[in-house]
């Protein structure tokens, strides 16, 4: 913590002292009462003549805060029955401009405006140096404060990210929340985010595996899945359903979103080859295949389906070192594509194909 007035350090004293700026400065506009003061920078350790060595440390702070006051006005720290109180503009302490800033930028957010919100929660942002207060962690109510300004920092940026996703600014939202969700990985609003943002940037794998990875840490700390809003982006990643188009940073021209999922995604598949004895009609075929790999019920009661025909984006026949894509197997891809999926997705699955020889197993899988 520290104070500034016309560009030069004000000196503050000696750690307690400080303390005791600290404390007003949380309250900051309210009447501290004396004997909280003197509980909070003492506890049990209070010296035999607690009020006056308070009184000491008032005067110390009130000399060393006068110049700020300007000539002819009243002294910033003022006693008031039963206590003290600091009196400063809001705009005179960087944590309430922080807190205004972000109130702002959130607003605008909701009001549709991205660009200036995303202005106003980067202007927040730049405010923040280091953990606030990080000095004062034995006293209770002022790590207290630290901790909520840490959580209005966290949502400032899950809102700043927000923002710079509805602008198409995918490369500067990954940059921003890779660190940050490594060192808070249950932060989900982040963690959805950032998966989006790497979906967007063409990282659909890295984007799997970062699911992946909160839901077992979630598991594993806490005991509990992830959120529905989570799982919902999650199998919209997978469905390839993310926004489809996003705008350009500076508003400009649609750009296409990320390339196909099944040439993204690298989940092994184990295939089951047998030979009937009999050789099987290509409709007995599709239907072994789609007893095996069809509707399943699921722990919520609702069937698992096959995604739709559009989901399923094959590689163009001419492009160099790609099969060609198969014809009259929709069915049997869209159902493997399904399976595949539910995989990614946490469910094991065994996808047995069965023919005979030459039949294009191998191909189709």
């Amino acid at each position: 913590m520290s104070a500034r007035y016309e560009n030069r350090d004000v000196p503050l004293g000696p750690p307690r002292r400080r303390a005791l700026l600290a404390l007003l400065l949380i309250r900051l506009g309210r009447v501290v009462p004396t004997t909280v003061l003197i509980e909070e920078l003492w506890r049990d350790a209070r010296p035999q003549q607690a009020v006056a060595t308070l009184q000491s440390h008032i005067s110390h702070l009130r000399r060393a805060l006068t110049p700020a006051a300007g000539p002819g006005r009243s002294a910033i720290l003022c006693h008031q029955a039963p206590g003290y109180v600091l009196r400063l503009a809001s705009d005179q302490v960087d944590a309430y401009r922080f807190e205004q800033l972000i109130s702002t930028g959130r607003r605008l957010l909701a009001g549709q405006n991205p660009p200036a919100a995303r202005d106003y929660l980067t202007r927040a942002l730049t405010l923040w140096h280091g953990a606030p207060y990080a000095e004062f962690h034995t006293h209770p109510s002022i790590a207290d404060e630290s901790a909520r300004l840490e959580q209005m920092r966290l949502t400032a940026l899950e809102s700043s990210a927000e923002a710079g996703l509805l602008l198409g600014r995918t490369a500067e939202v990954v940059a921003e929340l890779e660190s940050e969700v490594r060192q808070h990985p249950a932060r989900e609003r982040m963690v959805g985010h950032l998966m989006t943002a790497l979906f967007r940037s063409g990282r659909q794998a890295e984007a799997l595996e970062l699911y992946a990875s909160t839901r077992s840490y979630l598991v594993e700390e806490f005991g509990v899945d992830t959120s529905a809003d989570l799982q919902k982006l999650h199998t919209a990643l997978l469905r390839q359903e993310l926004g489809g188009r996003t705008r350009g940073a500076t508003g400009g021209p649609a750009r296409p979103a990320a390339t196909a999922f099944p040439r993204q995604v690298r989940t092994t598949m184990s295939s089951t080859v047998t030979r009937p004895a009999a050789p099987a009609e290509p409709a007995e075929l599709a239907e072994s295949a789609e007893s095996a790999l069809g509707a399943q019920e699921v722990p919520n009661g609702r069937e698992r389906g096959t995604p739709a025909a559009s989901a399923v984006l094959l590689p163009p026949p001419d492009e160099p070192g790609i099969a060609p894509p198969l014809i009259g197997r929709e069915r049997e891809l869209n159902l493997l594509v399904a399976a595949m999926a539910e995989t990614a997705a946490g469910h094991g699955h065994l996808a047995c194909v069965l023919g005979f020889s030459g039949l294009g197993k191998t191909h189709l899988v």
